[in-house]
């Protein structure tokens, strides 16, 4: 299946040699041409009708290969229903002859936009992500709060046709959904054919109507039109799932070597949130980050665990794109920075992108954490670098005996009182400073967190002093900020 190299969901950078990461999915549509195939077989010398209960189950990717296995049973004289087992499935209508077609729907839609978009534009700008075998969007437009309409030309991969319908409708959301626009299909309750498949290089016309947007789906009728007017197809409950996007996650999206999911905040660190409702949304992020390996490593985690070693790896490996970025750096994947750990579990970069063979910089230095769904992490070319994440909140009893040096207990006192929500306050800044000063010596706090000493509060940093085996002082920044990263004064 050579043509699916145009479905792949991921840019990932020129010549970057393992395909699985660019993610090729057989589209729900080419399913669809696959299972009339069988239904034909199965019942020879008759033509599709249609399918009814389409159910799209999950992702066909197809590299690295995989072997599928596909039933055709037939439930009535003219039905068979065939499985693409545990992906796909859905019952293909058979009969004698095509029907006469039905006269075109003339239900208008309200409030249209007269503008027109080309399609090709569409595509070059990443909207999109089809190559040319499914790049079979014409125009798009006028447009409408209640649906839109286009024109499509027939391209060479099977099941294209369908899928430009299906590029239509998911053009739609782009332009009236404030968040989660992004779309792939689920369901089709029935589609209906009244003519033979179009060849290629046909030109045909298509509208859309959306007739429920809800929280997680969208659902619309289409209609797709010969070049001389008359019906070809008739699509009914086409229902597709809503993914999470917002300007963030669509940019990396549109420019996955130019934008990034961490969020820059004063101090030189980055800042990253979970930007995903569900599994299936993360999914569709990782790839632009993550290589085969590390998604092998993430799925051995347990489900908190994994969502929160996710985080921490955006945030580093966009604090080094960042990094590179100020030094004058092009075009940088996320994929392409390698984040692995030292025995002690301090994290290091491994991998920088390569340019003609080298290298475009030496590896700085990093550290990175989160908690809950939160991460933060910061680069240095240089020098040890060392940061820390906590939410603020009440400790049990006994906690602040455990963490704190008797002469750190005092200071505490004298900086928050007794006052329970400004003692969780500052205790979480004592306790991310010697975290931060652990980190940044290599070592960790390794269940001694009295060998880390906050001995001076000063506005907006405390030092931290460190007797043994070397003694030091490191001074420490520290920020509050909510969940959106945003600074809080306190």
């Amino acid at each position: 299946m050579p043509y699916i190299i145009d479905h792949c969901f991921y840019g990932q950078p020129p010549g970057w040699p393992h395909l699985a990461d660019r993610f090729p999915v057989i589209p729900m549509t080419t399913l669809l041409e696959m299972m009339i195939d069988e239904a034909r077989a199965f019942a020879p010398g008759r033509v599709a009708l249609g399918l009814t209960d389409i159910r799209a189950l999950r992702w066909l990717a197809i590299e690295p290969a995989v072997e599928v296995t596909i039933t055709a049973v037939a439930v009535g004289p003219d039905a068979v229903m065939v499985n693409v087992e545990g992906y796909a499935r859905g019952t293909v209508i058979l009969g004698d002859d095509y029907p006469a077609p039905p006269t075109p729907s003339d239900e208008p839609l309200p409030d249209l936009r007269r503008d027109v978009v080309d399609g090709q534009s569409i595509y070059r700008s990443g909207r999109l992500f089809h190559g040319p075998g499914f790049q079979g969007l014409v125009a798009v437009g006028p447009i409408s709060p209640k649906g839109v309409h286009g024109e499509f030309v027939v391209t060479e991969a099977p099941g294209a046709l369908l899928d430009t319908a299906g590029q239509l409708f998911g053009y739609w959301p782009m332009e009236y959904l404030r968040t989660d626009w992004l779309l792939l299909p689920t369901t089709i309750r029935s589609l209906r054919f009244f003519g033979p498949p179009p060849v290629v290089g046909d030109r045909l016309t298509g509208t859309v109507w959306v007739r429920d947007v809800g929280d997680t789906t969208v659902t619309a009728d289409l209609e797709i039109r010969a070049a001389d007017g008359t019906v070809w197809a008739v699509i009914e409950g086409w229902k597709d799932r809503r993914f999470s996007q917002d300007d963030v996650t669509w940019s990396m999206l549109l420019s996955p070597a130019r934008s990034a999911i961490a969020e820059r905040a004063e101090g030189g660190w980055v800042f990253v949130r979970e930007r995903w409702h569900d599994t299936a949304s993360r999914e569709l992020m990782l790839r632009h980050h993550l290589d085969a390996d590390e998604r092998a490593a993430l799925a051995a985690r347990n489900p908190k665990a994994a969502r929160q070693w996710l985080i921490g790896r955006i945030a580093a490996k966009d604090a080094v794109r960042h990094w590179l970025w100020d030094g004058g750096a092009g075009d940088v994947w996320g994929i392409e920075i390698g984040v692995s750990n030292e025995p002690s579990g301090r994290p290091v970069i491994d991998r920088l992108p390569d340019r003609g063979g080298t290298p475009i910089a030496a590896p700085p230095h990093v550290s990175l954490a989160h908690t809950g769904f939160l991460g933060v992490a910061l680069v240095h070319p240089e020098g040890d670098v060392g940061i820390d994440i906590e939410r603020v909140a009440s400790r049990a009893p006994g906690v602040e005996t455990f963490a704190l040096a008797e002469t750190e207990q005092v200071l505490l006192t004298e900086v928050a009182g007794a006052d329970p929500d400004r003692r969780a306050l500052w205790f979480t800044r004592f306790w991310t400073a010697k975290e931060s000063v652990a980190k940044a010596d290599g070592v960790g706090l390794a269940g001694q967190p009295k060998r880390f000493v906050v001995d001076t509060v000063a506005p907006g940093h405390l030092r931290v002093r460190v007797d043994a085996p070397r003694a030091h002082v490191r001074w420490v920044a520290h920020q509050l900020i909510d969940a959106a990263g945003e600074p809080v004064p306190d």
